[in-house]
């Protein structure tokens, strides 16, 4: 391990830098059928955020592989008839999704305040940089589920990341907008939590310490109260 270290900021992509909008695009694909069925298709999507979790937990196969997978099941567990070429749109609507608003400018700015910045993603080898050029930020890392044979929320992803960056744990700080994915996992890793928490969701204590913000900018602001 170099004795040169610099603090890095490891980011959560899908829903925290990008706007993850999975809920949408399977209401445009499924919900004409689904309506056509007499099925609520917000039904479907509860579902499937529970199907991807049990999917992303289980042994690892690739990201594009399992939103194909788990479209399915979900449509199979409320009888919807399923097109095989629902799968291919879901993916390439993924492939489409863009930055949220503040994400380029305070990541831009972190890096001016001397962060190095990595990315650790539920994502494939071929799917992330569609939106790491999205972002428009040169990332110091980029470490995907495919390279770690792991995704979030298990340890293998972040055992695999700290290996990548290699410091000492108190240089590193983590932030995501994931809460099952990133904040629960990450409880006593020894590094800094910042909970991305674009959603409005209900934290819990038992979980902490963690910083809470409402978005990028907010965490530009954690920074450079903590570190200043």
């Amino acid at each position: 391990m170099s004795s040169d270290y610099r603090k890095i900021i490891t980011f959560d992509c899908y829903g925290t830098l990008i706007r993850f909008d999975l809920d949408g695009a399977v209401r445009g694909i499924a919900g004409p059928r689904a309506a056509e069925c007499g099925i609520d298709v917000e039904g479907v999507i509860r579902d499937l955020r529970v199907i991807r979790f049990h999917a992303t937990s289980g042994p690892y196969q690739r990201y594009q592989s399992i939103l194909r997978s788990t479209l399915q099941i979900a449509c199979m567990r409320h009888g919807i008839p399923y097109d095989q070429a629902w799968g291919d749109r879901l993916v390439e609507e993924v492939r489409r999704f863009q930055p949220f608003p503040d994400t380029h400018d305070a990541l831009a700015e972190l890096q001016g305040l001397g962060y190095q910045l990595a990315l650790l993603t539920n994502s494939d080898e071929d799917l992330i940089p569609h939106h790491v050029r999205s972002i428009g930020i040169d990332f110091d890392y980029v470490v995907t589920a495919e390279a770690a044979r792991a995704y979030k929320p298990n340890k293998q992803a972040f055992d695999h990341l700290l290996r990548v960056v290699d410091r000492p744990l108190e240089y590193v700080t983590h932030a995501a907008q994931g809460w099952e994915y990133d904040i629960i996992p990450t409880r006593g890793l020894g590094i800094r939590r910042v909970w991305i928490n674009r959603s409005n969701l209900p934290g819990n204590q038992f979980f902490a310490p963690y910083h809470e913000v409402e978005d990028a900018r907010g965490l530009v602001e954690v920074m450079k109260r903590e570190d200043g």
